[in-house]
């Protein structure tokens, strides 16, 4: 309501003395109120704007929004999307004529407003409707939140696909040529069954001291096996590990 989207005098007040905003946190409820945010934000935005948000988020932003982006976009200011692009937002996407990135998932839905203002939703009904009283958002300036909500984002934007190579991938119905960067030893692992699941023909593996880690995808490589595709894994072999090397059932 607004009551709680309302600033504290006393805040205000520092604010006013300060010549700068107070660190705040802000709590709002409801899809056309949080809106209500987005549209001051973007009007008031100097520099930049980085946004994730969801296949039928990106519907909502070019139906309520896209005007306001495209004086954005006029006044120079520099705009960045991630969502995941798919056929039905697809046409949304181009239309946007901002720069929009494809990500298979968004791991947060955000907005970023010259890197001091932030808003963090909870999507309750993901429909293109702009109605949805459940929704619930998180806004804040604190400068520490801000930093690190933008170094999620810039390393979502790393491993995210450019608009016209996701296009491409719909047209055709084949993966797109890639190359990612994947940090930390659990994501990397976590990985590796998704590409094995795929795999159709050959897997190739290199690892120089690894082949210990690798008896914990065994379940993941049977069902490779099963499908009929060849492992083969380069690795160096001991009197240590040989026996994890007979235990895979793959070429090493």
């Amino acid at each position: 309501n607004i009551w709680d989207a309302a600033t504290p005098a006393k805040e205000k007040i520092m604010e006013i003395e300060m010549n700068k905003p107070v660190g705040e946190v802000r709590h709002v409820r409801g899809r056309e109120n949080i809106y209500r945010f987005v549209k001051e934000y973007i009007k008031k935005s100097e520099h930049d704007m980085i946004v994730a948000t969801t296949s039928n988020g990106l519907l909502r932003i070019h139906k309520y929004l896209k005007h306001l982006y495209d004086d954005a976009k006029k006044r120079g200011i520099k705009i960045r999307f991630l969502t995941p692009i798919t056929n039905d937002n697809i046409q949304a996407a181009i239309d946007l004529g901002i720069e929009i990135r494809h990500i298979d998932e968004v791991r947060a839905v955000m907005g970023c407003f010259d890197n001091s203002q932030l808003i963090l939703l909870h999507i309750k009904d993901d429909s293109p409707d702009i109605n949805s009283p459940e929704d619930f958002a998180i806004l804040t300036n604190q400068k520490g939140t801000v930093e690190m909500m933008r170094q999620m984002f810039d390393a979502m934007w790393d491993t995210s696909m450019d608009l016209k190579t996701r296009i491409k991938e719909l047209e055709t119905g084949e993966p797109a040529e890639s190359v990612k960067r994947i940090r930390g030893r659990e994501n990397l692992y976590s990985m590796i069954p998704k590409l094995m699941g795929a795999s159709r023909d050959i897997i190739w593996m290199t690892t120089p001291n690894g082949l210990a880690r690798l008896s914990t995808l065994k379940k993941d490589i049977e069902k490779a096996k099963q499908r009929g595709v060849r492992i083969r894994c380069l690795a160096p072999i001991s009197r240590v590990n040989e026996h994890i090397a007979e235990n895979l059932g793959i070429e090493v």
